[in-house]
């Protein structure tokens, strides 16, 4: 065997992998890009060596072990070190194939057949006249114990979001822009903050495709200066794919940190900074921004409060000037300067304006809504709203917290469900409850949700009437099972969901192929993906429009397992068409409070939060006119103002009122009040106490609201 000793396994092609003699890499070539094996015999000459400034044979960095354990991803022996006089000597990897490889030809050859044949593996076939493998994401404890189950841990939807940031689609078309390929015109680009004289441009919005607030900003860091602080002295066009694939993941994922209504804040910020540069004589090129020096920082606060009139927003602009500072401007933050911090709390304690307080309704204003005005619609958004309504005064929810899933926050159908306690003999007995869980809340923790099926005080909701009819609107399949002691009754829902996330290499190409779905949807001969056809196409169109990442995706049908086998033609025929890219169709729980279109009903898509602003602000004016048309409410607050001020939480802080004012009868405490409506949660999760609040304090919980 020419010298070589075989090792247990090995094929006479492996072998000889090592007997070959390995020619020269082309000039400008990456060895580690190559698709053919070139074998070594690890005979290369000293200049041969040298001129690669210690690359491997993959053309990246050589690196030590990490320890002596670890399995080199060719040949899979250890990286056992070799005896040397001084010792041990040190051993220099480098990745390769699926992991880490010794600096041979041999094990790269066979690091990358063992890569081919996985990948051959775990292909998908080109045509599927079938559904193919499973199309939910990774399974995590929240993947459902069942039909009609309460998810426990975790947020399926964030997960899926997080995959849409970096997915294969999405770097490519910020490559393609990045190399000045995307055809891009009217559209800012942003510019690299990364090393000095680096040219890269790309477009937020429309390549990157980050909200208009992260865009405003105008700076990023781009793939090619992170690649070079991996290593500041190789030649960035000769690493690995990994390393920029790792390199692009980060650089989106940054472009888009934060919440995107902080993105807004950002915008709004950007906006008062160049209207105070402008308003000052200073829009020269070498002026000094606000956000980057700190006295001209203080004459902008000033400006804010006493001539634009802004005062009331100077807490949430401060905050955000220093996420801006610390993103534009790497290592610098000018909120942190000592002189600007004493600035913006002496500013802060003598601009003596206070948000006005909103009025909260009371229990005789919530028989009103959810008996009178709301109870005389009778059709699904009649008893949609009905739900919504009472969900907030018994459950504590922000209106956010409950709409909106799948974009935001919000609560998923099988999320919320019915329970009764079971006796000795294993029977239901006693009151209907309602049990739900908030994957996470405004402020970014999770929450369980607990109510009376039907409250005892005057207002007198009945929640698990009105949730029950609200499922019999959506035809959605409600299962009971047993768990933990109770009878648990909930639905059993799920929806394909379409990525619109880079639908194609470019924006301008994205509503043909979005027209494409929309064509295989008219045609199906499943109903309900026949009769959502246009809204789907409407509400892609508008979502493709936006400037929003997280709402860059439609739901196309439903289907009552989370196996799809009900969707099973329409993906099938999505799939012909073209829409088989890994994470393109995903199966996910879809919302409980969804919006409708037209004839064709309620959708498979969430209900917005600002779509329900102006009925429900004119419901409130009626209630209160009905509750005051004989006798004055005796619970009514109107706290020095003329007339009832109404906001969206109105409805929350009525019952936040209550919970309070009737702990003498609920035995609830303050701790029990915050936890249910969301106060305090940053507190509370630094004390623990949310980790530890589990499904057996039901009870507790359910008391809060007992008496609305």
């Amino acid at each position: 065997m020419s010298g070589l000793r075989a090792r247990q396994g090995e094929s006479a092609e492996e072998i000889a992998d090592e007997a070959e003699p390995r020619p020269l890499p082309q000039q400008g070539t990456a060895a580690g890009h190559q698709d053919a094996e070139i074998p070594d015999d690890g005979t290369a000459s000293a200049p041969e060596r040298s001129s690669r400034q210690r690359l491997s044979v993959t053309g990246q960095p050589l690196v030590s072990a990490g320890y002596a354990g670890m399995r080199c991803a060719g040949c899979e022996e250890t990286f056992a070190p070799r005896a040397t006089s001084r010792g041990p000597g040190i051993v220099r990897i480098s990745p390769g194939g699926t992991g880490m490889i010794h600096d041979r030809q041999a094990c790269l050859n066979r690091a990358r057949r063992k890569m081919n044949a996985q990948a051959a593996s775990e292909a998908p076939p080109a045509v599927a006249m079938a559904p193919p493998a499973p199309l939910h994401g990774p399974s995590t404890p929240s993947s459902s114990a069942g039909p009609g189950c309460v998810t426990r841990l975790g947020s399926e939807q964030r997960n899926q979001q997080m995959l849409e940031r970096v997915s294969a689609a999405r770097r490519s078309r910020v490559r393609r822009c990045l190399a000045g390929a995307c055809g891009c015109d009217g559209e800012p680009v942003m510019v690299c903050r990364g090393r000095p004289g680096c040219l890269s441009r790309v477009h937020g919005m429309a390549c990157a495709q980050i909200s208009t607030g992260h865009a405003s900003l105008g700076v990023f860091m781009c793939t090619e200066c992170r690649l070079q602080s991996l290593d500041p002295q190789a030649d960035v066009a000769l690493m690995s794919e990994a390393a920029r694939m790792s390199a692009e993941n980060a650089m989106l994922w940054e472009m888009t940190s934060g919440a995107e209504s902080t993105g807004a804040t950002y915008a709004d910020l950007k906006k008062l900074e160049r209207e105070f540069m402008a308003s000052r004589g200073g829009s020269s090129a070498t002026c000094n921004m606000p956000s980057d020096d700190p006295e001209v920082f203080k004459m902008f606060l000033q400006w804010l409060v006493v001539e634009r009139g802004r005062a009331r927003s100077l807490t949430t602009l401060f905050r955000a000037a220093g996420s801006v500072s610390a993103i534009t401007r790497s290592g610098f933050n000018v909120t942190k300067d000592a002189s600007v911090k004493a600035f913006y709390r002496d500013l802060s304690k003598k601009h003596g304006e206070e948000a006005a307080p909103r009025t909260a309704i009371t229990r005789r204003m919530i028989n009103i809504l959810l008996n009178d005005l709301l109870g005389k619609k009778d059709s699904y958004v009649g008893r949609r709203d009905r739900l919504m309504f009472g969900s907030e005064v018994m459950l504590g929810t922000r209106v956010g917290e409950l709409l909106g899933a799948g974009d935001s926050h919000g609560i998923l159908a099988n999320n919320l469900v019915i329970l009764r306690k079971l006796d000795e003999f294993g029977q239901p007995t006693g009151r209907e409850t309602l049990e739900g869980f908030l994957e996470h809340s405004k402020t970014g923790n999770k929450r369980y949700l607990n109510a009376l099926g039907v409250s005892l005080g005057e207002a007198r909701v009945r929640m698990a009437d009105m949730l029950r009819a609200y499922w019999r609107d959506l035809g959605i399949d409600v299962h009971t099972r047993i768990e933990g002691g109770y009878q648990v009754e909930g639905p059993s829902y799920f929806v394909l969901r379409l990525s619109l996330v880079a639908l194609t290499d470019r924006r301008e190409t994205d509503e043909a192929r979005l027209e494409t779905a929309y064509r295989v949807l008219r045609s199906s001969s499943h109903p309900e993906a026949a009769r959502l056809a246009d809204s789907v196409f409407l509400k892609g169109k508008q979502r493709l429009a936006g400037g929003s990442t997280d709402k860059k995706y439609v739901n196309l049908v439903s289907s009552n397992a989370r196996d799809g086998a009900q969707m099973g033609a329409v993906i099938a025929a999505l799939h012909v068409a073209g829409f088989d890219e890994p994470g393109r169709l995903r199966v996910v729980p879809g919302p409980l409070f969804r919006s409708t279109h037209g004839a064709a009903g309620h959708t498979n898509m969430p209900l917005s939060v600002s779509a329900t602003y102006q009925p429900l602000h004119g419901l409130f004016d009626e209630a209160y006119a009905l509750a005051n048309a004989t006798t004055p409410d005796p619970e009514l607050d109107l706290r020095g103002l003329q007339k009832p001020m109404w906001g969206h939480h109105s409805d929350r802080r009525g019952a936040d009122t209550v919970a309070r004012q009737t702990m003498h009868l609920t035995g609830a405490t303050e701790r029990d009040i915050d936890l249910v409506f969301g106060w305090k949660e940053a507190f509370y999760s630094k004390e623990m106490q949310l980790h530890y609040e589990s499904s057996f304090d039901r009870e507790r919980r359910c008391a809060v609201t007992s008496m609305m």
